[in-house]
């Protein structure tokens, strides 16, 4: 499970579960019941609470979460019974605020419900393909395809159960456009079910309904996704937007990938979520930062501005740095004609390993946009501390592409990170001395 999927799970269960304590805490106060047995009611709903954190969270660490549990039991039970409004206020917010966002919550689980309602009905009157039309183009010898098609063979889609779907989803992409078309609301409607539970196959949905990013770069088209979309009828393709929508609204962490799968995959049609994608997609290439109330850090933010006026943009098609695998076309379609003075800290984070995989020329234009986000919005987790430092002399030919005035802004963006980023101290601090600092003074 990945940290944001935990932290989502967790948040849920802070939520519901401080909720009926404090609720509990009430009716206790209300009893009259005494300290001794409301400190021990509280510590075993804090037991089950961690009980269930541990199986949510797996090796994560909980342990600053059991503390602030433990001091918050310890605060509301002292003597007589009293519930410290005050205290649970401070360290877990208003429980006011926690209902509401229960209710929104248990909003968007009915938003899912009544999607998945709908989702079979343009499909409904398909039959199941016969086995010799199930797969697009088989593959003599290839096994996993043979099993795929064998499992497939006349099974009816409200037949295909999440354990299947979850280890088969992958060889969907084999499947022809009729089956594509006859087995698709299994996926969209299972990886709904008891939502949010399912989160990983939500992705995996996300992750079939997004077109290989290599073809669209290289070949301009994704011709097999394409006579996919082609076989679905105006109502089939509408309903899977629909589910897009859905999950760009109402799922954070997967907000950027349904948004890329629309833009990318579901635009030959115009949709609610077509406009929603396009303006997700405005907001992210249309940013201005406010100036920092840090004077170090607008000093290093102006020497990087100055130093990169003038950087030419490379060319839309000189931005990707491998045509291995599906990344590096990503990123160079993603970044594709957008100015580095425009783009958002939130697009930068999405996209945070995207230096890696950009050119020479694309590298040097799009760094002192990683280097304002980590400057001016930290949080955004996509500084470009790894691709300035590891490994500067095995990357002379790359680094080459900068000028004096671009080196020297790095060197500046490099000394403040050395002082604020004491994980990454050391290695910076030797980036400076064998590389930056000698070529910069140069």
């Amino acid at each position: 499970m990945c940290r944001d999927e935990v932290r989502e799970e967790l948040t849920a269960a802070i939520v519901d579960g401080f909720i009926e304590r404090v609720d509990g805490f009430r009716v206790a106060e209300q009893l009259g019941m005494s300290s001794v047995g409301a400190n021990s009611a509280a510590g075993a709903a804090i037991d089950r609470f961690l009980k269930h954190a541990r199986q949510i969270a797996g090796s994560s660490d909980l342990s600053s979460v059991e503390g602030r549990l433990r001091g918050f039991q310890k605060r509301v039970v002292v003597g007589p019974f009293r519930w410290s409004r005050e205290s649970f206020f401070r360290d877990f917010e208003d429980v006011e605020q926690m209902r509401s966002w229960r209710r929104e919550r248990a909003a968007t689980c009915g938003r899912a419900e009544r999607l998945r309602t709908r989702i079979p009905t343009p499909f409904e009157g398909l039959r199941p393909p016969p086995g010799r039309r199930i797969l697009r183009r088989p593959r003599s010898g290839d096994p996993e395809e043979a099993i795929l098609r064998r499992k497939l063979k006349g099974k009816r889609r409200d037949d295909l159960g999440f354990p299947f779907l979850q280890e088969w989803w992958a060889g969907f992409c084999y499947l022809s456009a009729e089956a594509f078309r006859y087995y698709l609301p299994a996926l969209l409607d299972t990886s709904l079910y008891a939502f949010p539970s399912r989160g990983p196959l939500i992705h995996s949905a996300i992750s079939l309904l997004t077109p290989s990013y290599w073809r669209l770069h290289y070949a301009g088209a994704d011709d097999d996704f394409d006579e996919w979309v082609a076989a679905l009828d105006p109502a089939q393709y509408d309903v899977v937007c629909e589910f897009l929508e859905f999950v760009h609204e109402e799922v954070p962490r997967y907000r950027f990938p349904s948004a890329k799968a629309i833009r990318w995959g579901w635009s030959s049609r115009e949709s609610s979520a077509l406009a929603k994608a396009r303006a997700f997609y405005h907001r992210l290439h249309n940013h201005e930062y406010s100036p920092s109330a840090d004077t170090r850090v607008q000093r290093v933010v102006d020497e990087i501005e100055t130093a990169f006026e003038s950087t030419p943009y490379p060319g839309d098609d000189r931005l990707c740095g491998s045509d291995l695998g599906d990344e590096p076309s990503e990123y160079a379609l993603e970044f594709r004609g957008h100015s580095w003075r425009k783009l958002h800290p939130e697009f930068l984070g999405w996209h945070s390993a995207a230096l890696s995989f950009l050119s020479d020329d694309g590298f040097r234009y799009y760094v002192p946009a990683f280097m304002m986000a980590d400057l001016l919005c930290p949080e955004c987790e996509c500084d470009p501390i790894f691709e300035l430092t590891h490994d500067v002399t095995g990357h002379r030919e790359r680094f080459a592409r900068f000028n004096g005035r671009e080196r020297r802004a790095i060197v500046a963006y490099l000394r403040y990170a050395a002082e604020d980023d004491e994980y990454s101290r050391e290695s910076i601090e030797r980036a400076l001395e064998l590389y930056w600092i000698p070529t910069a003074q140069g």
